[in-house]
């Protein structure tokens, strides 16, 4: 039997959700990805689940559903990581099959969007997120030229790049 969906049972699963994958976080400073979330499957650092992992967090942070306050923190450091693995295009890769990736970064982009816009109406109080956004941010603006100039190899991915 399923929880009825309301805004506390999806909270609250976005919220076991963000803790299964902050367990997966490198957090060695001398690490090459420090910060990054590793993905599970493939044991190695991920752009594209570390980019869903700061949409996750903002979601429960907009959502003032934050399980502790050193969740944001680490949203900051794999912010900081997504930055560090762009190309110098601007993309990310999706490591089982695409590099400089438009249309990979395109999806990312797309989910991000969602937490800057809902945090124009929305206050945090946290002392990590205005550098969060701030990430966010510039990841997406500095995403956009590389996304309109790159290709597409697959029919569903023209969507994303519009």
């Amino acid at each position: 039997m399923f929880d009825p969906l309301t805004i506390t049972t999806l909270l609250n699963w976005l919220a076991r959700h963000a803790e299964a994958q902050r367990a997966w976080q490198i957090t060695d400073p001398t690490h090459a990805d420090y910060g990054a979330i590793v993905q599970p499957e493939w044991g190695v650092a991920d752009p594209r689940t570390t980019g869903k992992f700061l949409v996750l967090c903002g979601y429960l942070a907009l959502g003032h559903a934050l399980p502790d306050d050193q969740l944001l923190d680490q949203a900051d450091l794999a912010a900081t990581y997504l930055l560090r693995a762009r190309r110098p295009s601007g993309l990310i890769d999706l490591i089982s099959v695409n590099i400089d990736s438009g249309p990979d970064t395109g999806f990312a982009v797309q989910e991000l969007c969602t937490v800057l816009e809902l945090a124009r109406d929305r206050t945090v109080i946290h002392p990590a997120w205005p550098s969060l956004l701030t990430k966010i941010t510039t990841f997406v603006r500095e995403a956009v030229p590389g996304i309109l100039t790159s290709g597409f190899h697959t029919p569903n991915h023209r969507w994303v790049m519009v």
